[in-house]
């Protein structure tokens, strides 16, 4: 889950931590604690967001067909439950193996990649007019690792978020 944290704990089985090492923890206790705020954030947020990016994904695709549209929207209402939590957990690959490996078979067969990048688009705008900077800075990395394996497969190796990034 979180290295530094873990390798702080090994530590502690020999001696007690540093002062350095202490700082080292706050910090990390620091960053799981603004996680979790927005975690709690995004779980509160997610009815009314993906109530809008339904209306918005009608207006923006009109000519989709219903079902599309709804299945489209499942697939970003668990693209965003996991990335919210592989974010909680500082684990890009938990986003990986949870959702992305057998998601993006999905929207392959189905051949949905316009209606899914445009999902993706009005999503990202419409969290960027509720959260924070320093929010979004958390959150996007999944959000991005998800829109490029589902919309990219072939570039994403389904490896680590740096990857991806790169």
């Amino acid at each position: 889950m979180y290295t530094d944290l873990e390798a702080l704990l090994y530590q502690a089985e020999n001696h007690y931590l540093t002062p350095s090492d202490l700082q080292t923890f706050r910090g990390v206790a620091t960053e799981l604690q603004q996680r979790l705020a927005l975690y709690e954030k995004l779980r509160e947020l997610e009815s009314d967001l993906f109530e809008a990016l339904a209306l918005q994904l009608q207006s923006a695709c009109a000519d989709a067909s219903p079902a599309h549209l709804t299945q489209v929207l499942q697939h970003w209402i668990l693209a965003f439950r996991y990335s919210a939590m592989a974010m909680l957990l500082n684990q890009p690959q938990f986003l990986q193996r949870r959702l992305l490996e057998w998601l993006t078979d999905i929207v392959q067969v189905h051949q949905m990649g316009a209606v899914e990048t445009t999902a993706s688009n009005l999503l990202l705008t419409l969290l960027v007019n509720r959260l924070s900077p320093e929010q979004i800075d958390l959150v996007r990395p999944y959000l991005d690792q998800a829109r490029t394996t589902l919309l990219h497969p072939e570039v994403a190796d389904l490896g680590t978020l740096e990857e991806v990034r790169a």
